[in-house]
């Protein structure tokens, strides 16, 4: 059972990398075919429903980012949500999903507007940067992607505890990349527009 799962997940991650080098639109949707055979296989309570959980909802954005279809981003939510339920506090593989069902809420909420996603996305962020201490590779990312949602909320909500937040967390995550850090860019453009934003209200 767990070889035929691997190798239907191998072939449909196959499919997906097709697509991603100009393959037809096709490609992607013989790959969420092959994940959801993987899942059938992998009833609840099955060691490896979590791996194909997380294999269907990463290729359902995969299809969303080409097509724009919103009902992916929504049964990705899903998936997410019972992936992370199936990973304890502090698992690396969970602080992983929080960041995807993030994504998956963020992109949800840019175009629909509805606030309860941020709010939730926010609640998510918040986890994953508990469970990366000031030494993990990843902290910064994770401060970064807090401090945007939150700078996001500010411009929807004009409270200034969030901007106030987001400049404290950009400013973090930028001492995490010092000059030559491939992302260092990313974090000077955080920084500088959250604090534009201070400016433009406070003077």
């Amino acid at each position: 059972m767990y070889l035929a799962v691997k190798r239907l997940h191998l072939r449909a991650d196959s499919l997906a990398a097709k697509l991603e080098k100009g393959g037809e639109t096709s490609c992607i949707d013989e790959a969420i075919e092959l994940d959801r055979d993987a899942l059938e296989l992998c009833p609840p309570g099955h060691p490896e429903r979590r791996v194909s959980l997380n294999g269907l909802a990463k290729h359902l954005i995969g299809r969303y980012t080409q097509l724009g279809a919103m009902r992916d981003v929504d049964e990705a939510i899903v998936l997410y949500r019972e992936a992370i339920d199936l990973f304890q506090k502090g698992h690396n593989t969970r602080s992983m999903l929080l960041n995807n069902l993030a994504s998956c809420l963020s992109m949800r909420y840019n175009q629909l507007g509805v606030l309860e996603d941020l709010d939730v996305t926010i609640v998510l962020c918040r986890e994953a940067l508990h469970f990366r201490p000031t030494d993990h590779p990843l902290r910064s990312m994770a401060l970064n992607n807090l401090a945007a949602h939150l700078s996001t909320r500010y411009k929807q909500l004009g409270v200034m505890e969030n901007l106030g937040e987001a400049i404290v967390l950009s400013q973090e995550a930028l001492d995490l990349r010092p000059i030559g850090h491939p992302n260092r860019l990313s974090s000077l453009n955080s920084l500088a527009s959250c604090l534009f934003s201070r400016y433009g209200r406070l003077g």
